[in-house]
């Protein structure tokens, strides 16, 4: 890499490498595990808290894959993790706007998720509180 000449050409220089390092990174989530996702929500396994010294997680199942997440969720996981694998790959309006709206999607569906969990009906800051 070339020596910048402005200090606005090492802040975009040592952005590109920070993103280069995430994309590469295997503790990321680049690229999205959607199949993985998809087949865990599927099983339908238990995935209950389990209680010390008497039940391990995966063996109570009073919580399954369902109460913690959806299909929707999973897919709008993956739409969010491809918008912001592009931003971070060409960084302008057009990709940070597509990665805006990937996480609104994203943020909507695990409303959604909630409301339909819980039974009841929320919005907004109460929402978070569910």
């Amino acid at each position: 890499m070339a020596k910048p000449k402005t200090y606005r050409d090492a802040v975009e220089q040592a952005n590109a490498l920070v993103a280069e390092a995430r994309l590469a990174d295997p503790e990321e989530h680049f690229p999205y595990k959607l199949d993985e996702a998809t087949a865990w929500l599927e099983a339908g396994a238990p995935a209950g808290p389990g209680a010390p010294g008497q039940l391990d997680g995966t063996d109570d199942t009073s919580r399954t894959p369902a109460d913690y997440t959806s299909q929707q969720i999973i897919d709008a996981s993956a739409d969010y993790v491809e918008a912001q694998a592009a931003y971070l790959t060409h960084p302008n309006d057009d990709t940070r706007g597509d990665y805006e709206s990937a996480r609104d999607r994203l943020q909507a569906a695990r409303l959604d998720h909630r409301q339909h969990r819980t039974g009841g009906f929320v919005i907004g800051a109460a929402a978070r509180r569910v």
